[in-house]
């Protein structure tokens, strides 16, 4: 069927002269923030994802500019489909003039005249009888070639048209959101990439440092490893981490580590005791790194290498046992310590509060207190009614 197109026919004859015009590689003057926010659509045919696009004048032929920050890989072999808000029907005169992972530069014919409309850039359908792990791989449209010939030649959107960059004159529209369908579907904050550009910004902030630390809070779990965040080039790095717990609870947070100038081939983290108002403390040997250590298969402690490759990105999950009495405003530190790179040190601020709790957290997904049970010993014993190493709040 014509809507399965699964092959790669990018409809770009024009790559290379697009390239060479700069459309592929420079900021157009129409930069804008843009707010992430979520809508509501059937996801047959559309995906899970949309730009909101509104037109303000009548025209036969508009362009626009979407900076959607994508993080999946090669998506100019993806489909981008615009659909008309009014009337809800699919509009068939698009040139794809340039696709990457920050921005995607479309032209394209408003068939209701000034409003808005829907580009969905994830498009795909539902599989009848889909196959666990690859159905979202295989169904993800392909781009195709849907445009009149007539309605480019009228608006001199032509091949050898394009590359002169008269296209720039045309009116031009205005994104005002980027939309997933759901909140398990978004993006943002932490799948939201960053431009080449603002990292180089960022590194070159910190000429003399050969990585950066940023420390985030267990609801911002790091899931990209490629590419830094945008939220991290706006908040930047940081020697300090707040974190907010209740007594009793294994609260867990994280430290995200870039190799931004040089590779790390591997770290090792010292913590310190922690101290409260008073003779209030919560020890060193409360905090553990899950990605530094652990036990294997038998219930063997074990010692876990971790590198990060140059400009990627890696998580280190760091856990800690909060005693059932604490309470107040607690201060430590945490020295990284990667093998033949500068040491950083780390303030911890702690503010512990709120009602105790009798089960570390576990009754509460949002917690990751159950992150602890990886360290499970339980059920390794031959004998039956013999106590692991399992921990029990």
């Amino acid at each position: 069927m014509k809507d399965k197109v699964t092959c790669a026919v990018v409809h770009c004859e024009l790559l290379a002269i697009l390239i060479g015009i700069g459309v592929l590689t420079a900021p157009l003057a129409c930069s804008q923030e843009v707010p992430f926010e979520l809508g509501e659509w059937q996801v047959g045919g559309c995906g899970n994802h949309r730009a909101l696009v509104r037109v303000r004048e009548t025209a036969d032929a508009v362009w626009v500019r979407i900076p959607w920050r994508r993080r999946d890989p090669n998506p100019e072999t993806k489909d981008v489909r615009i659909f008309d808000a009014q009337t809800g029907k699919r509009i068939t005169n698009v040139i794809r003039v340039g696709i990457n992972q920050e921005f995607g530069v479309l032209i394209f014919q408003p068939s209701s005249g000034a409003g808005i409309n829907e580009v969905y850039y994830l498009p795909y359908e539902m599989p009848k009888h889909p196959m666990p792990g690859i159905w979202w791989k295989a169904w993800y449209f392909g781009p195709e070639e849907t445009t009149d010939p007539e309605w480019r030649k009228r608006n001199g959107l032509t091949a050898d048209k394009l590359a002169s960059g008269e296209w720039r004159k045309l009116p031009h529209a205005e994104v005002i959101a980027i939309q997933a369908r759901t909140d398990f579907d978004r993006f943002d904050p932490m799948e939201v990439i960053a431009t080449e550009e603002e990292t180089a910004q960022l590194l070159a902030k910190f000429p003399e440092r050969n990585y950066l630390i940023f420390p985030e809070d267990r609801s911002f779990p790091i899931k990209m490893f490629e590419r830094l965040p945008y939220r991290w080039v706006q908040i930047g790095p940081s020697d300090k981490f707040l974190g907010q717990a209740q007594p009793g609870e294994f609260f867990v947070f994280q430290l995200g580590i870039f190799a931004s100038r040089k590779p790390i081939v591997d770290l090792e983290l010292e913590f310190s005791d922690l101290k409260g108002e008073g003779k209030r403390s919560i020890p060193a040997s409360s905090f553990r790194c899950f990605n530094l250590e652990g036990v294997d298969w038998l219930g063997r402690p074990i010692r876990k290498t971790f590198s990060v490759a140059v400009v990627k990105v890696r998580p280190l999950w760091v856990g800690l046992q909060v005693p059932k009495e604490a309470k107040g405003k607690y201060f430590g530190t945490i020295k990284v310590k990667p093998k033949g790179l500068e040491e950083t040190t780390l303030r911890l601020e702690l503010a512990v509060e709120g009602k105790a709790l009798d089960d570390c957290g576990d009754s509460e997904n949002w917690r990751l207190s159950r992150l602890r049970w990886l360290d499970s010993t339980l059920g390794l014993e031959d004998e039956l009614g013999v106590t692991a190493n399992v921990e029990f709040c």
